[in-house]
């Protein structure tokens, strides 16, 4: 294996990585109940929001991730960063209420998303059921709000064959921007400031939406766009 390449063992190994955080939380939760020792509450808060982006900056720092398309699954010879991402954010995907926590506190949320690697602006509006699925991916500028069960995802995996492909594109959003409500921005979506994004308003991949518009493309072409997703990739792959 080359050096900075990602040992596929890890990919397993880290699978478990958010029901063994959960039961060692749950373990200190019952420690701190019984003894009020503020050391162990600290270890907790420690665990629950600095320890895994921590975790993740530090794998990424020592293994490469292939740029472009990787091949993922039991096909594939080494392990991804981003896979492994995956497993670390399970987590606080499946429990929500640790962001949405953060959320109540001006700025905390941003510094949160900024540990994992994302560039966040100033005085940004996040609402408690915007989810953020690649952390690490993000770009937003200042002064933008993020509407009620927006979603933002910076990949999406295609199936040539037998084998499954990962394509990660970082998702950039201006400042003075709007995402209404139940947006979804696609992998690779540039946001140029002052956007505004209609409710239920959806991006291409790797669209760009120009300075100050109106966006208005709905929810209903949703299948269409990954259907045009999927047959662009594979006259790429024909003729690579």
């Amino acid at each position: 294996m080359k050096d900075g390449q990602t040992p596929k063992l890890l990919e397993t190994i880290f699978a478990f990585y958010s029901s063994t955080k959960t039961v060692v939380l749950i373990a200190l939760s019952i420690c701190f109940i019984r003894s009020l020792n503020p050391f162990i509450l600290g270890l907790i808060i420690f665990i629950i929001f600095f320890f895994t982006p921590l975790l993740y900056r530090a794998l990424k720092s020592i293994f490469n991730e292939s740029r472009g398309r990787v091949l993922i699954g039991k096909y594939a010879k080494y392990g991804s960063i981003w896979v492994i991402g995956f497993h670390l954010q399970q987590f606080y995907t499946s429990f929500r209420s640790f962001e949405r926590f953060m959320i109540l506190i001006p700025g905390l949320y941003s510094f949160w998303l900024r540990l994992w690697g994302a560039k966040i602006g100033k005085k940004i509006i996040w609402t408690p059921q915007s989810l953020i699925v690649d952390r690490p991916h993000v770009e937003i500028g200042d002064k933008t709000l993020i509407g009620n069960y927006t979603y933002i995802s910076a990949h999406y995996i295609v199936k040539i064959k037998k084998k499954y492909y990962l394509i990660i594109s970082n998702v950039k959003v201006g400042s003075d921007c709007v995402l209404s409500y139940q947006c979804t921005v696609a992998p690779g979506s540039i946001i140029e400031d002052t956007v505004f994004m209609e409710a239920a308003s959806v991006t291409y991949p790797n669209e760009t939406i120009k300075e100050g518009t109106r966006h208005e493309r709905f929810r209903e072409i949703l299948s269409d766009r990954f259907n045009f997703v999927y047959e662009e990739f594979r006259k790429r792959s024909s003729t690579s």
